[in-house]
């Protein structure tokens, strides 16, 4: 299947869509459940990566956008919350001191 996408948003990743919802709670130390990521590349070719490929050896922070289930309120919760987010951000982000860094698998 050869499947493109414009530049417009060239690393934008989903969850495989035959894959069922899971809900998992992470802590610092634990090892990450493997996924499945796609997204579309520069180039505007579909591309798959693993989280473990991603994260091999490096500390990695993960949040999560929680999407709004009307077509209606999806932009306007998506952009009030990017605001929110990119105003705060800065203030809220510190790395972890290295008595409490983490090595993923």
């Amino acid at each position: 299947m050869h499947t493109r996408r414009s530049s417009l948003f060239p690393r934008l990743f989903t969850s495989s869509p035959s894959a069922p919802a899971v809900t998992t709670t992470i802590s610092v130390g634990d090892n990450l459940p493997d996924a499945n990521l796609s997204y579309f590349g520069s180039d505007g070719e579909l591309q798959t990566v693993t989280i473990s490929g991603l994260t091999k050896s490096k500390k990695a922070i993960f949040f999560t956008v929680p999407r709004p289930l009307r077509r209606r309120a999806r932009k306007s919760t998506s952009l009030d919350l990017w605001k929110r987010m990119g105003s705060c951000m800065p203030k809220a982000w510190t790395p972890l001191p290295a008595s409490r860094s983490t090595t993923l698998p």
